[in-house]
């Protein structure tokens, strides 16, 4: 006799596991795609120029990538430009199952956001150069060059040009990247094999005149500081009637603030500072990109922000693109191992092993009334 009890449970038995085999099946295919978080300064284009641009441009290839290819999503949020605002966008991204974001951020911006991603095992890519950004480089990754880097590279050049020179080392104290940044200079200075002779001075604004004439004639200063500080720096050199050699770090800049503030160059001052890129859209994909500035956002030619922001976004889908479905530490050990070419360098991206770029820096000198590049500074 046919026991219809034990078919009948036979069968559901059968259905609840096929009911399980595909509620697993669709996780699989859930993991599958990987869902991308982006953080930005605010949602819209219309606030901030530096908004407006990484907008523009991510705003287009989301949308590409997302209209060609269903294993990869979006999730944008927006942090205000601060450091509270980071805290609550990163938790955000947790909250949302994000598998890896994009910080193309500022480093006091970025520092706190990288930290709750990675206590969620959530990886990162990013464009912070602070060295507490990246507390495990195996997962996360900057496409700039670390702080440190930079000086190494600056403390290089001042080696090769003025080593007969005692180094005037200024330090702004309200500035934690002033600081570091110095003090990481004088190091590498007095670890060379005939360590130079330095000297330290507290700046700021205020004593700018009283710093300029303690100064010699002819001095060499190391001068990482940001605007207004160095415009003001430069205008009591200036008025001192001295001549004076600045090198400088990226936070120099040189842009349309500094000149308006110092109104005309000095023949008197040399100023030399470094940037992350020399203006020229490299690779095969610099065409590409020109077009997205063009027809996204406006513009005749690429910007630092839109470049930078260009290759953050496309290193990480190429990296996804060699390695499917990998866990974090996975695709960021495979975004290490791609060598991608950047529009910025036109030279395959490799790290050190906390994580940041080797790229080349572009050395600048402020002359007659403009910018000059002048070389690229590699190890």
């Amino acid at each position: 006799m046919v026991n219809h009890n034990l078919i009948s449970q036979a069968f559901a038995l059968a259905l609840l596991l096929f009911t399980i085999g595909m509620l697993s099946s669709d996780r699989v295919q859930a993991s599958e795609t990987l869902k991308v978080g982006i953080m930005v300064g605010k949602l819209t284009n219309t606030t901030s120029t530096s908004n407006k641009e990484k907008l523009c441009v991510l705003n287009a290839l989301t949308d590409e990538v997302s209209a060609s290819r269903r294993n990869v999503e979006f999730t944008f949020v927006s942090n205000d430009r601060t450091a509270h605002g980071s805290a609550l966008a990163a938790q955000s991204l947790v909250d949302q199952g994000v598998d890896i974001a994009l910080l193309p951020l500022v480093s006091h911006e970025a520092e706190i956001a990288a930290r709750i991603l990675n206590q969620h095992d959530i990886a990162f890519v990013t464009s912070a150069t602070a060295k507490s950004v990246i507390e495990d480089p195996s997962m996360g990754l900057s496409i700039m060059p670390s702080n440190k880097h930079q000086i190494k590279l600056l403390s290089d050049y001042y080696l090769s040009h003025y080593s007969t020179k005692t180094a005037h080392v200024l330090i702004d104290n309200s500035r934690q990247y002033s600081k570091q940044s110095a003090l990481a200079f004088i190091k590498q200075l007095t670890a060379h094999s005939e360590p130079i002779k330095f000297k330290k001075y507290d700046y700021s604004m205020s004593n700018a005149d009283d710093i300029v004439g303690a100064l010699p004639n002819n001095a060499v200063v190391f001068a990482p500081l940001y605007n207004p500080n160095i415009a003001v720096l430069y205008n009591a050199m200036k008025d001192s009637g001295k001549s004076f050699t600045i090198l400088g770090t990226d936070s120099v800049g040189a842009r349309k603030e500094f000149f308006q503030t110092i109104g005309t160059t000095s023949p008197n001052i040399n100023l030399y500072f470094v940037k992350n890129w020399d203006g020229i859209p490299k690779s095969d994909n610099r065409s590409t990109l020109n077009s997205i500035s063009n027809t996204f956002c406006s513009q005749n030619q690429a910007t630092f922000l839109t470049t930078y922001t260009y290759d953050l976004f496309n290193f990480l889908i190429a990296g996804y693109d060699s390695k499917p479905q990998p866990s974090p530490k996975d695709l960021i050990e495979s975004l290490k191992q791609l060598k991608f070419e950047t529009v910025m360098d036109g030279e395959p991206l490799t790290f050190d092993a906390a994580g940041y770029s080797k790229k080349p820096l572009y050395l600048f000198s402020v002359q007659d009334n403009r910018v000059r590049y002048l070389s690229k500074l590699t190890d």
